[in-house]
């Protein structure tokens, strides 16, 4: 018997006949299959090999499987590359992580999440907090004074100065955003600014499709000096069939771990 591929995992057993319309169009151009086991549906396909390359097809026919279960149900995305033995060592996994399974079903349950990045549009960051931040436009002036050249230690004490305004003006317009979702959201999870200009990087569960294309979710108007860019990062759901999801290796995208098949080889006994 060939071994299984993993796409994904989902609580609705009812999604054969929306598989069924893929044909054999999963990866190595083989059928959709479904394993069900106490509720619990893992989406497979046979596979011959121990692993599979990260080519464009491959990874287009993974992400092909999920577009489709996302316009139905919301499932669990499985890490691309992720092989069990056979059908057994799929249902042994299944019994195994069941409760856990059937808990992050239920958590993500009819959840849209989306990342919502914020950066400071200008040109010179340090100039506006030079404006914006008496202190730091007092040191600034004090060192700079007559055309001076301040000594290393001096620029690092700047330097450490305007550090510790920027991480406190992020830490107050993130608290101020967050204030804002959390009635409208399950989870809020901060990410670290990648860049100087980023003010914050948030990934959020919504209860259902956020607003936050066609309206703004207060009443006040973002400053001119503000981008605010939101960002689809994972879209499950019949509210938004349109909408799919990234690549299932995306680093980005948040989602609970499907148990024991997340990123792993299973063997005959369901074991990573």
């Amino acid at each position: 018997m060939s071994a299984r591929y993993l796409y994904a995992i989902t609580g609705d057993d009812a999604v054969e006949d929306t598989l069924a319309e893929l044909g054999e169009t999963g990866i190595g151009n083989t059928k959709i299959e479904t394993l069900v086991e106490d509720g619990i549906t893992a989406v497979v396909s046979a596979y011959q090999g121990s692993s599979v390359r990260p080519q464009r097809t491959n990874i287009a026919a993974h992400q092909k499987v999920l577009g489709v279960l996302l316009a139905v149900t919301t499932p669990l995305p499985i890490s691309f590359g992720t092989i069990a033995d056979n059908n057994r060592a799929v249902r042994t996994a299944l019994r195994h992580s069941h409760a856990d399974l059937k808990e992050a079903l239920e958590r993500v349950r009819g959840k849209v999440e989306m990342e919502l990045n914020v950066r400071w549009d200008l040109t010179n960051i340090f100039e506006y907090f030079v404006v914006r931040h008496p202190p730091l436009r007092d040191l600034r002036d004090t060192l700079y004074a007559g055309g001076r050249e301040p000594s290393r230690d001096r620029k690092i004490e700047l330097g450490r100065l305007f550090s510790q305004l920027l991480e406190e003006d992020r830490e107050r317009y993130t608290e101020q955003v967050e204030a804002i979702l959390r009635g409208c959201c399950a989870e809020i999870r901060r990410g670290e600014p990648r860049k100087e200009a980023e003010v914050m990087r948030l990934s959020a569960w919504w209860n259902e499709m956020p607003r936050l294309l066609s309206r703004r979710p207060c009443s006040r108007r973002p400053k001119p000096s503000m981008t605010i860019t939101p960002s689809i990062s994972m879209v499950p759901g019949r509210r938004t069939p349109s909408w799919t999801c990234p690549l299932p290796s995306d680093a980005h995208c948040r989602r609970p771990a499907a148990g024991a098949f997340q990123g792993a080889v299973l063997d005959r006994q369901g074991n990573p």
